[in-house]
């Protein structure tokens, strides 16, 4: 038996103007997920987020993937571990993204865009080295650039200042950076903010700023056992899977359409479950960077891309019996860009015993208090039917 999560990454969402006050999911036109609802063994809603651990992709997938998200230490050494930086558990990360504040003085200045436009790693090169050279020149800083506007600063020995309160760039578009000073912990971090913000005033792109959020420590994961795989693209897939030794098939995605990303990454996964593994965990992000980019309409397009590249042929083309989970990982409003915790909608099929629902669509519908409300955890062993397989807490 055979089985096979899909993450539909903040997919999950509520009703926006912009879609005749519809959800994404709603307003979506998904044929091959509205005939999986209707013939699904369960329908359900998912607290992807246990209480008390930070809201976001980080904590659901490791809940998700069988992994005890309450081992979370915070994002960014994940995100070193997935770009292959050795993680030393005496140092801190914390995720540090080229952005773009708006305003003359920091004091006044606005944040306003926490990607610098989406800066590309040839246009980021050249200033991520200018931040090494006139902010982080002491040797308790190592400023590591995996990809685009995504940087990481490692700090020697600074695991002892975890956990910090550091707001996520993200979920604070058009608010002053100075309002987010924190405490005496992060007060030397907002000073290496406010010193780069005067570093980059001129550098031919959007990038005039660095935003701190994220911050960690090295994870200590139990080795998922032989037969699984994972297929994802995100610093952070990466992260959590090397952690846990779990192998990935990541997609190229730069320079070609969302179209012809999904149907090879949907080539990969049915070539992986028809090739000899028994598990695999199928992560689409796009859904999610739509949401933080306030695009609803473009969400909408990625769940129908989804839909009819990515559902239709995981029903189709993977051979033998199999079990499928589809869910969202945590919500994601397309309204504000920000993360919720609410238990999100999923739904479990079993090829050797579908369902019956008439009608069902998979929406936010599914969170309603009529359906079955379980947990990450819960959901793992409902696809092994044991209690003591393939989940690691």
């Amino acid at each position: 038996m055979k089985r096979i999560t899909l993450i539909l990454d903040g997919s999950a969402d509520r009703p926006n103007a912009a879609l005749m006050n519809k959800t994404p999911l709603a307003a979506a036109n998904t044929p091959n997920l509205d005939a999986l609802a209707q013939k699904a063994t369960k329908l359900l809603r998912v607290k992807t987020i246990p209480d008390g651990l930070e809201v976001g992709s980080a904590v659901a997938n490791m809940g998700l993937l069988g992994l005890d998200p309450h081992m979370y230490r915070g994002r960014a050494a994940l995100e070193a571990a997935g770009s292959g930086i050795p993680l030393d558990p005496n140092n801190l990360y914390i995720r540090t993204n080229l952005a773009t504040l708006t305003g003359n003085s920091y004091d006044t200045a606005v944040l306003s865009d926490y990607s610098a436009g989406e800066l590309p790693t040839d246009k980021a090169a050249p200033i991520v080295e200018l931040l090494r050279q006139r902010v982080f020149n002491s040797p308790e800083y190592v400023l590591h650039h995996p990809e685009s506007f995504r940087c990481i600063l490692e700090v020697k020995g600074g695991a002892k200042l975890y956990p910090m309160q550091l707001a996520p760039a993200h979920d604070i578009i058009g608010r002053r950076a100075a309002d987010f000073s924190g405490g005496e912990k992060e007060r030397p971090f907002m000073e290496l903010q406010r010193r780069a913000f005067e570093v980059l005033k001129n550098t031919g792109t959007k990038c005039n700023a660095i935003w701190f959020w994220g911050d960690s420590l090295a994870p200590e994961f139990p080795k998922a056992e032989a037969g699984r795989c994972a297929l994802g693209e995100t610093i952070l897939m990466r992260g959590i899977t090397a952690a846990a030794n779990i192998p990935i098939f990541p997609t190229e995605e730069a320079g070609r359409s969302f179209e012809a990303f999904l149907t090879e990454k949907a080539d990969k996964a049915i070539a992986a479950l028809n090739g000899g593994y028994e598990r695999a965990y199928v992560h689409i992000q796009a859904t999610d960077d739509l949401s933080h980019d306030r695009n609803p309409l473009g969400k909408r397009a990625a769940i129908e891309a989804a839909d009819a590249l990515v559902v239709r042929r995981l029903m189709n083309e993977v051979e033998g019996d199999f079990r499928l989970l589809v869910l969202s990982d945590h919500f994601t409003y397309s309204d504000t860009g920000s993360h919720g915790g609410d238990p999100v909608p999923c739904l479990y099929f079993d090829s050797t015993c579908p369902g019956n629902n008439p009608s069902a669509r998979f929406t936010e519908a599914l969170c309603d208090e009529r359906y079955e409300l379980t947990t990450a955890k819960g959901t793992v062993e409902m696809m092994e039917k044991s209690k003591n397989i393939s989940c690691f807490y």
